[in-house]
């Protein structure tokens, strides 16, 4: 065992996401890209800087309705025609739920970062890490503050829970 921690990243343009029969198919070819790989995957939906303010918002609703919404919301030639097949395609995607995409917008740092921690949480990037405290420990904490007073000249009242601090441990 190599011990690799391993997903793949499928990228689309938004602009081949912007109408619900190329959203449909923006999903279907995710997950076709998904199923033999065999990997956890992740979908971004790449150049959302480039998008104007009106299909920034249509790619959000996009992102947050079900996708049976999403095609009864289009009214197009094909829709009408193709509205069952449609739906049922639209039903299985929602059903399993197996494709979601992450928007990325290359100048956001926020967009950047929320994709570099949806990526880390798929390959569980530092779940085998020691945990490290943030907190200095309670003897450091305790000599940091008896230097303190000691060079301020102050006194100081402390009660201490910790048997290995020797610098406040003073007899009952």
């Amino acid at each position: 065992s190599w011990d690799f921690n391993v997903c793949s990243v499928f990228l689309i343009d938004t602009n081949f996401v912007l109408e619900a029969e190329k959203f449909i198919s923006g999903a279907l070819t995710a997950l076709s890209a998904m199923v033999p790989i065999e990997t956890p995957a992740i979908n971004v939906l790449t150049k959302m800087d480039l998008l104007s303010e009106r299909n920034k918002q249509l790619v959000d609703e996009f992102l947050e309705t079900d996708t049976r919404s999403i095609v009864d919301q289009d009214e197009t030639v094909w829709n009408e025609k193709h509205r069952k097949l449609t739906r049922t395609i639209a039903q299985v995607l929602e059903d399993y739920s197996i494709v979601k995409f992450v928007p990325l917008n290359c100048e956001d740092e926020e967009s950047i970062d929320q994709l570099l921690l949806t990526i880390d949480t798929t390959i569980q990037y530092g779940e085998d890490l020691e945990v490290k405290d943030h907190y200095p420990a309670e003897s450091t904490y305790c000599s940091v503050m008896h230097n303190h007073c000691l060079s301020t000249g102050r006194t100081l009242r402390m009660v201490n829970l910790d048997p290995a601090c020797e610098v406040f441990n003073y007899p009952a």
